[in-house]
């Protein structure tokens, strides 16, 4: 069973829950920052109709800043995918979301 395997008998971490706490909305604030630089990247790309799709350059932009906003979207979610195993968990998802914002974090 994965549970089994996460399952931890102490919290045993290097950091403190209060620090924990700080690194998760630190995730959150620079996640968001870098979804909102992205879009609108995106915005001007896009507004630029045709003419600005038509280079090369502004594709790759493109196609640069959606991959930066899925990844940043995982990264600001933070713990709040991971699930909650332990006392100590942060976390308020299952596997299946742990599982999809790390796929998010590896593009």
């Amino acid at each position: 069973q994965m549970g089994d395997v996460l399952e931890l008998s102490r919290c045993d971490f290097t950091f403190s829950h209060e620090t924990s706490i700080a690194f998760a909305w630190l995730n959150a604030i620079s996640g968001t920052l870098s979804i909102a630089g992205s879009s609108t990247i995106l915005f001007i790309i896009l507004k630029g109709g045709r003419e600005k799709l038509s280079r090369v350059q502004n594709r790759l932009l493109l196609a640069m800043c959606i991959i930066d906003i899925l990844n940043s979207l995982a990264l600001a979610l933070s713990y709040i995918p991971s699930p909650n195993t332990t006392e100590c968990s942060l976390g308020s998802g299952n596997f299946s979301t742990c599982t999809t914002q790390g796929f998010f974090l590896q593009l």
